[in-house]
């Protein structure tokens, strides 16, 4: 998912800023944090246990998380990573970039950030099924924003965790209502990710043509 971000990392990169970052998609990355290898033989970050992250370097807010070193090898422990997550909301589907304030200290920044246009679906039968033209409605109220017309024909990518796949959305006006619809390619990416009837899926529009998609 590194990709979807290239600008922020590559404009942290053109600074010399020294960071990592990490993709959450698993439990583990839910409730543990690990530092990569090299970004702590270069830096010799954590240089002590009882570090904090904060989430903007100007209220310095510090959340508590402690951390085991040995070597190179640090990673949290405890439960001071999950409290961080659960305490700023930052679920599943995010990439975070830290960058240290000194040796015990992060600054977490978390994409896509704040205000990023999203819809969540709950996958019915519907939605699953090959003999209902294999389409995911797309909520009204996300569709409105935008206008139906961005939705009318045209292809989109959606990013699963698994593989990404270029699908097609359509219009469909009745002198009833008007529907936008994933078609062509929706059964394609969901069965490539693994998705089924009862997953909750987030869809976060990252770029104009371009959703991530998490299972919550």
């Amino acid at each position: 998912m590194a990709d979807l971000y290239a600008d922020a990392i590559a404009e942290m990169e053109d600074i010399g800023a020294r960071f990592f970052s990490v993709y959450l998609e698993s439990a583990h990355s839910m409730s543990v944090l690990d530092v990569p290898q090299e970004f702590t033989a270069s830096t010799g970050w954590p240089g002590c246990a009882d570090c904090g992250i904060i989430t903007s370097s100007a209220t310095m807010q510090e959340s508590p998380v402690r951390f085991d070193r040995t070597g190179s090898v640090a990673r949290s422990v405890g439960d001071g990573w999950a409290r961080f997550l659960r305490d700023n909301n930052i679920r599943k589907g995010k990439f975070v970039v830290f960058e240290p304030v000194d040796e015990r200290c992060l600054v977490a920044v978390v994409y896509p950030k704040s205000g990023t246009p999203e819809f969540t679906k709950k996958l019915r039968l519907s939605h699953t099924t090959k003999k209902n033209s294999a389409k995911l409605d797309i909520p009204t109220r996300f569709w409105r924003r935008y206008g139906s017309d961005n939705f009318d024909q045209r292809a989109f990518t959606l990013r699963g965790s698994k593989c990404s796949v270029t699908v097609k959305s359509v219009l469909k006006r009745t002198p009833r209502q008007t529907t936008c619809y994933f078609t062509e390619g929706w059964d394609k990416f969901r069965d490539q990710n693994d998705f089924g009837v009862g997953d909750t899926l987030v869809f976060t529009q990252v770029a104009h043509a371009n959703f991530q998609v998490t299972k919550l």
